[in-house]
């Protein structure tokens, strides 16, 4: 992401009945933050993770954002093949 920015996230809905599959899709630039107080927070919210990994993460941590971008909803019922022309929410 430091070579190249550009990124689409997807969040999903995991729906027991697949037709039911709905994502939000966020795409856009990555702003990486440096905010000391922020990176902390996020190190503090997941602290699991270092059980899991045997070490603390906090060091390989890099927290970054989509400050501008596009987004938009897509679901498996009515969305296939027409990702061009849904409606995109611009930010």
């Amino acid at each position: 992401m430091h070579h190249n920015p550009n990124v689409e996230v997807c969040f999903y809905n995991n729906p027991k009945d697949i037709m039911e599959a709905c994502e939000l899709r966020v795409a856009g630039q990555t702003e990486f933050i440096h905010d000391q107080a922020i990176i902390d927070k996020a190190c503090e919210g997941r602290k699991y993770l270092d059980d899991l990994a045997g070490l603390s993460l906090k060091p390989y941590l890099e927290v970054f954002r989509i400050a501008h971008g596009d987004a938009h909803f897509w679901n498996l019922e009515s969305d296939v093949l027409r990702e061009k022309i849904l409606d995109r929410i611009r930010f």
